[in-house]
């Protein structure tokens, strides 16, 4: 998974690898576009957040914990993602359905990762854990990304 940008209002960042452009405006009921700019096939998400506070300092070795909550009854599955500096990679932390366990977490990111919450409540509400923070493994941008649970019935 690649991060191409981000919009703030009307601002627009793309990445400068990035072959898209983007318009409009991010604000509540409006409209934003992506246009691509070369052929491509490939399956494109658009996020929308509210972030408080917009970045956290901690100390190296400190624990830190970063809050997603939602009130979509229907989106009952939670994913978290790692964005590092420099790097437009877009990396899978963990994620839940319905709830977290030890499983929840992906195997690079075992070691100080820790993901708990709730997500079978009315207001779900999911936590990354960063145990031992450290300045060059941990600066980064989280993203907590929230969706319906698909189900696939396979014939036997």
């Amino acid at each position: 998974m690649q991060f191409l940008g981000y919009m703030l209002d009307t601002l627009t960042s793309t990445e400068s690898e990035a072959k898209v452009q983007m318009s409009g405006s991010a604000s509540k009921g409006q409209t934003s576009i992506l246009t691509i700019e070369e052929p491509s096939s490939a399956v494109y998400y658009c996020a929308a957040s509210l972030t408080s506070p917009p970045s956290v300092l901690v100390e190296v070795g400190a624990e830190v914990s970063l809050t997603c909550s939602h009130n979509r009854s229907d989106f009952r599955v939670m994913l978290w993602f790692r964005s590092r500096p420099n790097d437009t990679a877009l990396d899978l932390i963990g994620y839940g359905y319905n709830e977290f366990n030890n499983d929840s977490v992906e195997q690079p990111f075992k070691e100080n990762f820790k993901l708990k919450g709730d997500l079978k409540a009315n207001v779900k509400n999911g936590f990354l854990i960063i145990t031992n923070a450290q300045t060059e493994d941990h600066t980064a941008t989280y993203y907590c990304a929230a969706r319906e649970a698909q189900r696939s019935k396979i014939p036997l």
